[in-house]
């Protein structure tokens, strides 16, 4: 975050860190410089505060779903990823396949957290650890693109979440 005097000396230079509308008769006021500074610093913090929470939140739901803290990607993608763990044996070798095929084993190898309701038309949920799981990039993005994590064909939103709760639940197919 920038000091005030760093952010009154970009206003002077027409550069406007709120990206807001610059005023010349305005910005160059000293007055105006400290109210909108004021804005900018809330909104900063409130971002950083968004971070911490989204941390504490995601740090959770790792240490319930693989009894450990949060890695990016692991070799190990499989003991950690809740829904390959509820897969059949027959199922694992048909994503394997999969992924063999497509050549994306650096999906797989990304570990996310996977909001079972999302985000977007649930808010209230966003930090809530049971709504969230553990997985793969490969079968988080199959499942926000609404398609079957073994099959790939396009399912209803209902099975996206059967898939998510079975998950959750360590509930095996």
């Amino acid at each position: 975050m920038k000091t005030f005097d760093e952010f009154a000396d970009d206003c002077l230079s027409h550069f406007c860190n709120r990206q807001t509308f610059y005023n010349k008769k305005k910005c160059a006021t000293t007055y105006k410089q400290e109210k909108c500074y004021d804005k900018y610093r809330l909104k900063h913090n409130k971002v950083f505060m968004e971070d911490i929470a989204y941390e504490k939140f995601r740090k959770k739901v790792w240490l319930r779903d693989c009894n450990c803290e949060p890695i990016p990607q692991s070799a190990l993608w499989r003991t950690h990823c809740s829904i390959w763990n509820i897969l059949t044996v027959e199922e694992m070798k048909e994503v394997n396949a999969y992924i063999e095929r497509d050549q994306v084993e650096f999906e797989a190898l990304k570990l996310d957290v996977a909001h079972i309701d999302p985000k977007s038309s649930h808010p209230e949920k966003k930090y809530n650890p049971f709504n969230a799981i553990v997985c793969s990039r490969y079968f988080h993005k199959l499942l926000d693109e609404y398609r079957h994590p073994v099959t790939k064909v396009v399912i209803a939103n209902t099975e996206r979440k059967g898939w998510m709760l079975k998950a959750l639940l360590k509930e095996k197919i």
